[in-house]
């Protein structure tokens, strides 16, 4: 007999007998990860894990991108192109957009929504500043806290442009 044959002949009978021994001792067999009736159970949960595995990338990417959003609107507010209320409205569309947005905002900051978004502008400023100009956030977060609490003392409430 040829070595080629030999070899399929060899293996075939290997294949066998781990075959014949997973089916005669399973627990074995599972331990080893070789039980075969477990394959379809198997394939279900790593079906499941994949789309689990897509909802959170696609979750993320639209985080990252709201994320950037907001970077860029609060850069627009730190070099005075757009004000706190503008800023603020845009923010809690932001918000609306992703995933439990507005109810992460509502557990971080007090007062009405739109008093709190304005607030969550404030903070990425502040942040946004931290790292450009770091001797110039007191001077403007307090500028722009000093004109929500005007507003707030004048209107007793935070409305915001639709």
């Amino acid at each position: 007999m040829s070595p080629a044959p030999r070899w399929c002949l060899c293996f075939a009978v290997a294949l066998g007998t781990l075959l014949s021994v997973c089916s005669a001792y399973r627990g074995w067999a599972a331990r080893a990860g070789l039980d075969l009736a477990a394959l379809p159970e198997l394939e279900d949960r790593l079906a499941q894990q994949e789309r689990a595995r897509t909802t959170i990338d696609r979750e993320s990417r639209v985080l990252a991108g709201l994320g950037q959003r907001r970077q860029e609107i609060a850069g627009e507010v730190i070099r005075g192109r757009m004000g706190l209320w503008e800023a603020a409205a845009r923010y809690r569309d932001l918000n609306a957009a992703s995933v439990g947005g507005s109810l992460r905002v509502r557990r971080h900051y007090a007062g009405s929504y739109d008093e709190q978004c304005c607030r969550q502008v404030i903070a990425w400023v502040r942040i946004g500043l931290a790292k450009e100009s770091p001797a110039r956030v007191a001077g403007v977060t307090a500028e722009q806290e000093a004109e929500l609490q005007e507003r707030l003392s004048r209107q007793g409430t935070i409305r915001l442009p639709q």
